[in-house]
């Protein structure tokens, strides 16, 4: 959503920014297409040498995006492996509210994560370990097992790894976007068809403060 800094806010909580991925591709006018069409029939053939050049810049940018998604799901499956586990490890001792072993128990379904699915699963992963680590923190004295406690660093490292990964997908899913609407490559973006790529944001439920009461 792009900002026009003339307009002055009316919102008394304060600007609250938000991600658009309204599908939106690059629309090349008049004068650019005479102007690709004039290169085109140059005698050193310049549009003809820039065109594959192009073309092969923009697919390896999108490689670069499947490359960081897939990176998502890896970590994403590892995280719901360890938050199993240590609801597993800690049944016995800590009182589980009804609406976290239901979510753990709808982890224990996911095998994989398919690309289109990526979104939601990690918004499920991420409420379900947030609710179990803020449940973790009203029982001190599990953190000192060694077992609970390794399975709980394991689970904040992971998260970390996660939070990198997704910095990591939205950079390059960023250079790619501003690539397809940026003179000259906005040409061949705009033959190929192609449109922006989606950034990963906060589904509404993980914008939520974790609530939890016994």
């Amino acid at each position: 959503m792009l900002v026009d800094p003339r307009v002055k806010s009316t919102n008394v909580e304060g600007f609250a920014p938000s991600v658009s991925n309204a599908a939106q591709s690059p629309v090349t006018n008049i004068g650019v297409k005479i102007f690709w069409y004039t290169l085109l029939t140059l005698p050193l053939g310049l549009g003809w040498i820039w065109r594959p050049i192009a073309k092969n810049k923009l697919i390896r940018m999108q490689m670069d995006i499947n490359e960081a998604a897939s990176g998502i799901e890896v970590k994403l499956m590892m995280r719901k492996d360890t938050l199993v586990k240590l609801v597993d490890a800690t049944k016995s001792s800590v009182k589980w509210e009804k609406e976290v072993l239901t979510e753990v128990t709808a982890l224990r379904n996911v095998k994989s994560v398919a690309p289109k699915e990526l979104a939601n699963t990690a918004s499920k992963i991420d409420t379900a370990g947030a609710r179990i680590m803020a449940t973790l923190e009203n029982y001190p004295n599990l953190q000192s097992t060694a077992a609970i406690n390794k399975l709980m660093e394991t689970a904040d490292y992971i998260e970390r790894e996660i939070a990198a990964s997704r910095r990591l997908y939205n950079s390059n899913v960023t250079l790619f976007n501003k690539a397809i609407f940026v003179f000259p490559k906005s040409i061949m973006a705009s033959a190929l068809k192609y449109s922006m790529m989606p950034l990963i944001e906060a589904s509404e439920e993980q914008k939520k403060d974790v609530n939890l009461s016994f």
